[in-house]
């Protein structure tokens, strides 16, 4: 191909860059970077991510989490550093730490099922441990358990189904395990290392010698929930939807929850949400 004009051909020579006003050449452009504050989100979530896949407790506790938010129950609050999702044993430490924090919501999960294996043997264990029965002649406060998670919150739900009149006692609660008796002891609230509430099964009034206040009287047909949650160290007693009584406990260790049975009384578990008109 002639070219038919007298500038350089464009097509072979490359053309110089025009000189500067000062009469120096232009510097080369730059290659583009993130921004400094880009960069470093970007990290913090390429490591968070990291950890949530090589933790086992991380990755559970992270899928526990987005259940919570699908299912939309009412949500514990538990305040964590750098929206991580960490262990029991961190919260302490991150507590004293100066990032910033945010808040993980938690649901309580439910139980389906009294634990017969570590309750009081002599009770009557019925539907798949879905109701206890306490039958006459046993020990007194004989206790029907359920271990607590030391993960998630953990809500026990039940319903009176039988509530004799008796001079038995009646008693709802929290407890350290092991070491709470499961026979022969004082029930929850009294006995060593329990938090709990107590009834007369004469005449559902509450016990006198309680230091908690409880101003609600338990009757049959009466829907009891009990949560603990070991995280925030609190631990709840509802009775009919209405918060009859609140504790802290200490954190770390393992708890129980249950209820020593009266005489003659029946709980049956409820696994719905908590309403108070559920069956």
């Amino acid at each position: 191909m002639i070219c038919c004009t007298e500038a350089p051909c464009c097509a072979g020579t490359v053309q110089p860059e025009p000189p500067t006003p000062n009469g120096t050449e232009a510097e080369p452009p730059q290659a583009c970077s993130p921004p400094k504050a880009f960069s470093q989100r970007t990290e913090s979530t390429r490591s968070d991510i990291s950890a949530t896949e090589v933790d086992r407790k991380a990755r559970e506790a992270n899928l526990y989490k987005l259940d919570a938010l699908v299912v939309g129950t009412p949500l514990a609050k538990v305040n964590l550093l750098q929206e991580q999702v960490i262990s029991r044993e961190d919260v302490g430490k991150s507590e004293k730490d100066d990032g910033a924090h945010v808040f993980v919501a938690l649901t309580p999960k439910v139980v389906t099922q009294w634990c017969s294996k570590i309750s009081y043997p002599l009770l009557e264990f019925s539907g798949e441990d879905q109701q206890v029965g306490r039958p006459k002649l046993v020990s007194a406060f004989p206790a029907a358990l359920v271990l607590a998670d030391s993960e998630v919150p953990i809500s026990l739900q039940f319903r009176v189904t039988a509530l004799p009149s008796n001079k038995t006692a009646f008693t709802v609660g929290v407890a350290k395990w092991p070491g709470f008796k499961l026979y022969f002891g004082k029930g929850f609230g009294l006995e060593e290392n329990s938090w709990g509430l107590q009834w007369a099964a004469e005449d559902g009034s509450p016990s006198k010698q309680m230091d908690t206040c409880c101003n609600h009287r338990l009757s049959k047909g009466d829907l009891v929930c009990i949560t603990c949650d070991t995280w925030r160290g609190l631990a709840t007693i509802s009775l009919n939807g209405k918060e009859a009584g609140n504790f802290s406990i200490p954190g770390g260790g393992t708890y129980v929850l249950g209820a020593t049975l009266s005489t003659g009384s029946i709980l049956t578990m409820n696994t719905h949400a908590m309403n108070p008109r559920a069956g």
